[in-house]
């Protein structure tokens, strides 16, 4: 499993960094997610597409209700890995 902690970027950049470290992965792979923007579990229900990416849900690190960890596997590959907004700028 890979790690990536954004906790302390801003979230669009937070995106691609994410869009580009899935791109990379091979189906069945997983990918832990340490945020703390409000919106990044939103957006990457949006960007990704359902068929080739499973986000779990939101786990509250510590205690701490404004940072969470998410995973994100990888499904199978897609023409351009990410959903319309995802990849396509990368």
């Amino acid at each position: 499993m890979h790690r990536f902690d954004l906790r302390k970027t801003i979230l669009p950049f937070s995106l691609l960094d994410i869009c580009k470290r899935l791109k990379t992965m091979s189906p069945g792979d997983t990918l832990e997610v340490l945020g703390s923007g409000p919106g990044m579990l939103s957006d990457l229900r949006k960007i990704l597409p359902a068929e080739a990416f499973e986000i779990g849900p939101a786990e509250e690190i510590q205690g701490n209700a404004a940072e969470y960890r998410l995973k994100i596997k990888k499904i199978k590959n897609t023409s351009n890995q990410g959903g319309t907004s995802c990849l396509t700028s990368i």
